[in-house]
């Protein structure tokens, strides 16, 4: 099929861009971005702490806050000039958006759930990572890139990731190549407080260096974590690479006979495991959830904009542009 033809306007923007010691500092930035540094510096802060606004505020399937957050996402995608699918798999409906590559043999998914849990405002789960992937497609939306770049509001993933299954079992049917699957699950939770970080149970069995490398600070839920499996690793290396010095990361590799085991079920919790289960890369970009955050689920009784780093869900937003784009650029 004919893709067609991309007008590239590059744009100087006199706006804070991150400095070698992760600060702001005021200089000239250019966007659209043409690598992952320029991918970095385009992110909007701004403009990711507006989206997180209005979306915070119960959405699971039936509510107002549901279908308003659906809607912002076919908005912001459609006014960048994303080809945006509302697609209905039946339960449910996934916005899909997608801006295809001068090559496009492959597809880069940066993609979070817009719905939550019943009661719940979910600030953290999951507003904060669906202004995420929507601040990952306002850096990238006018770049030109080799691949093609899918930007998703998943639905349906505290029902058990309905949503992400369907379209991605749809895809791998259709025999689209998914050059990885990223999920931004929680991303605005951080507790520097010495041993705010639990891990799940037998977890320094199997990756003892990212257990020594969180007990050397003092089990602080300072850091963002990283979970894919071998194939996922050149964007979660990318996004280590590129992240400000500002934001802490950690890698965990999932071994491939080790995916999707009900042993280590806690990092299946989120919608790259249905790229795992498909056979496709994947990989989640958490807070780590419940085992930082008290206002999971509501668990202590509210999930709300209040308990946010707002800096640090930027810092991740940065990161995991620069990361999209290195794999946007790969041919």
């Amino acid at each position: 099929m004919l893709r067609p033809a991309l007008v590239i306007l590059l744009v100087v923007l006199h706006v804070p861009s991150p400095s070698a010691d992760g600060s702001a500092t005021t200089g000239m930035v250019v966007c659209p971005p043409q690598d992952p540094g320029g991918a970095a510096g385009c992110v909007d802060g701004e403009a990711y702490e507006a989206d997180l606004a209005l979306l915070v505020g119960e959405r699971s399937p039936g509510t107002p806050g549901h279908a308003a957050a659906r809607e912002h996402c076919r908005t912001v995608l459609t006014g960048l000039g994303f080809d945006v699918e509302m697609h209905d798999y039946g339960t449910g409906t996934n916005v899909v958006g997608t801006k295809p590559g001068s090559v496009g043999a492959r597809a880069v998914v940066v993609s979070a759930h817009y719905d939550s849990t019943e009661g719940c405002a979910g600030a953290d789960d999951n507003a904060s990572g669906t202004a995420g992937a929507l601040g990952v497609a306002r850096a990238l939306a006018a770049g030109a890139w080799a691949q093609d770049l899918v930007v998703a509001c998943w639905d349906e993933e505290e029902r058990g990731m309905i949503g992400s299954q369907a379209w991605v079992n749809r895809a791998v049917a259709a025999g689209e190549a998914l050059e990885v699957g990223v999920s931004l699950e929680m991303i605005g939770y951080k507790d520097d407080a010495k041993g705010s970080q639990q891990l799940p149970r037998g977890f320094g069995l199997v990756f003892p260096g990212a257990v020594a490398r969180i007990a050397g600070r003092g089990n602080r839920g300072d850091f963002i974590g990283l979970v894919a499996d071998p194939s996922a690793r050149p964007w979660s290396k990318a996004f280590v690479k590129h992240a400000p010095s500002t934001l802490r990361a950690i890698r965990v590799d999932v071994p491939e006979s080790l995916l999707l085991s009900s042993a280590l079920r806690d990092l299946s919790r989120s919608d790259h495991a249905a790229f795992w289960a498909a056979g496709a890369p994947g990989v989640m970009v958490t807070d780590t959830a419940n085992f930082r955050y008290p206002g999971y689920h509501c668990g202590d009784g509210r999930d709300d904009l209040d308990r946010l780093d707002l800096g640090f869900a930027v810092d991740v937003v940065r990161a995991a542009a620069a990361a999209t784009a290195a794999r946007l650029l790969a041919e």
